[in-house]
This record gives C-alpha cells, structure tokens and sequence, in this order.
C-alpha cells in the first residue's frame, strides 16, 4: 500500500519475521503484492554450548535459514539474519529455567513474542527504517477506540492470539497481520502458485523453538553456569541429572499439540 505526500508516492516499509516456513514466508508475498517495501529479518537465537559436550548450534546451516533466503531471493527483497542470543538467553532461558527450577511449567512462545519478537525484532526493524513489523500469525490486529487490539484469526483452528496475549498495545500499533483473515489452505495453495518449496511443508507448532537442537542443552547450560539465587541449592541436583533433564525437556517438547 503507498501513501500520498504532496503528490509524491511513498512506500511503507515492512519487516517480516521469516522463519523459513510458509506462514510467514506468505506474509512477505501478500504485503509485497499490496505494495508494501518489504525485507525479511530472521533470528539467530540460541547461544553457543560452551563446555556442554554437545555439538555447537550454527545459524549457517540451519535449514530455517536457507529456506528464509531462499523465499526472499525468490520475492526479491532484502533479507537480514539478526542475532539475538542474548536477549533469547536472557529473556527466555533463563525464565524458562527459573520456571523448571520452582516448579512451573514453562510459557516459552509467549516469553519470545513478548519480549524476543516483538521487542528485539521490533527494535531492530525500526533501526533498518520499518514502520512496521509483520510476521506469520493467524491473528487479526484491529483499531478500537483509537487504540490497536488483539483479536482471533479467521482460522480458528490455526488462531495463535493467546500466544501474543502479552504484546504490548506499544508494539500492536506497528504490528501488521496479514494473514488474519486466511485460512491454512488458501496459505498453502498461494504458497504453491509462486513456486515456494515450503508450502507442503509442515506447520511449525507451539514451542517449536524448544524443539530445536540445543535448547535442552542451553537450559541446562545454564543451571550450571549461575552461582547465586534462592535455589542454588538445587543447581548441584540439576547438573547431576542434567541428561535426565534434557530428555525430559526433549519428551515434552516433542508430544503432539493440538492441530498437529
């Protein structure tokens, strides 16, 4: 969409959070297709195993990455890898531990698109001149009473709106949704009419980040690393069962959702 400025047509920029998948992969395509200026952003969030006797996570050969690049050479649009492991680590996996340390059962994909997304990615959109950031949700984002608010995706059975329940009325002003009104197969099928290789590709689910290789690791990485807390007392347990830990860690990250 282009905006009229005493007679001259100016472009919106729009980042989009690219994962590699098809959601957010469509999300470039429609806002392009709209007319938007569009680049693509995606994230390198899991530090370095440092000591942990697993093998080191590389970005460069991470497949959501090839495939992120490879839909944005195939759109023509600019496309950044932002590294964000410390935020991650600290906004993250650090809650995440905190939360396995008291007895909690984690929120992870709320922490990121709070505090990760939507506030690191966020920042550094409008560092690269966005107006707005966009990304793969099925959700709706909608003005009432001035003010931008959350609301359900037309396909109910993908809506993630309970997911960004924690984004800031700050960010939802910059927040674009294109695919709020989609259903998953007209996603998959304009996926497929522009040749991209992800569209038969499987749906990226709740907690896919803890699904990736690593993050067992980090967060037990992590327990070994801090020294001090009101549960440091249990920090000896946790390194001692570390890889009971991390497999049960990997168990729970890996049973199905619903709509799987």
């Amino acid at each position: 969409m282009c905006y009229g400025v005493e007679g001259f047509m100016i472009k919106k920029r729009v980042a989009v959070g690219m994962s590699g998948g098809v959601d957010s992969s469509v999300a470039a395509l429609v806002l392009l297709e709209q007319g938007y200026d569009v680049f693509g952003v995606t994230l390198r969030v899991l530090p370095p195993l440092a000591n942990s006797g697993a093998t080191p996570y590389d970005p460069e050969k991470d497949e959501s990455v090839l495939r992120a690049r490879a839909v944005a050479k195939r759109l023509g649009i600019e496309h950044f890898v932002a590294v964000c492991d410390d935020a991650f680590t600290e906004r993250v996996l650090k809650r995440c531990h905190d939360d396995f340390a008291q007895a909690r059962t984690p929120n992870p994909c709320c922490y990121c698109n709070r505090f990760v997304k939507f506030g690191w990615m966020m920042d550094f959109a409008l560092e690269h001149g966005a107006d707005f950031l966009s990304t793969g949700h099925y959700v709706n984002v909608k003005e009432v009473g001035g003010i931008r608010r959350l609301f359900r995706g037309k396909d109910l059975a993908k809506d993630q709106s309970y997911f960004l329940f924690g984004v800031p009325d700050e960010a939802l002003a910059r927040v674009m949704t294109p695919l709020g009104g989609m259903e998953k197969p007209e996603v998959r099928a304009l996926a497929s009419k522009h040749g991209f290789e992800n569209a038969s590709a499987s749906t990226a689910t709740p907690c896919a980040l803890m699904r990736r290789p690593g993050f067992g690791s980090s967060c037990v990485s992590y327990s070994n690393s801090s020294r001090s807390g009101p549960f440091s007392f249990i920090r000896p347990i946790i390194s001692e069962h570390a890889p009971r830990l991390q497999l049960r860690m990997e168990n729970v990250m890996n049973s199905p959702f619903p709509g799987e």
